[in-house]
């Protein structure tokens, strides 16, 4: 049971990073005037549904999650990315990923 709540604790770090990097690359996509088709082949390639992955981004819903996330992480003292926190443990930096690595392991 352990394993399974760490491997989808795991999918929800790994989802929520990737949607902020889209986000992140819509902004800057939007921002520069490039065509959302590069964003749709790229999403495509990595085997997402661009349509429906363009939609997720602007619906008011995902929107309002991402503003609870974001503010509850500024509580939590996160200052940049990537961070994770296991329990209450915050860990900061891909550099940090054996200590939560073992931060998991040690609550099973």
């Amino acid at each position: 049971m352990a394993t399974r709540a760490s491997a989808q604790g795991r999918s929800v770090v790994l989802f929520s990073l990737a949607f902020l990097a889209v986000v992140a690359v819509l902004a800057m996509l939007d921002h520069f005037g490039l065509p959302q088709r590069v964003l749709a082949t790229t999403l495509a390639a990595a085997g997402f549904d661009a349509d429906e992955f363009i939609a997720l981004v602007g619906d008011p819903e995902v929107k309002a999650k991402l503003v609870a996330t974001t503010e509850e992480a500024v509580a939590r003292g996160v200052f940049g990315a990537p961070t994770f926190f296991v329990g209450e443990a915050m860990f900061f930096g891909q550099d940090r990923l054996d200590f939560v690595r073992e931060a998991l392991l040690a609550i099973r």
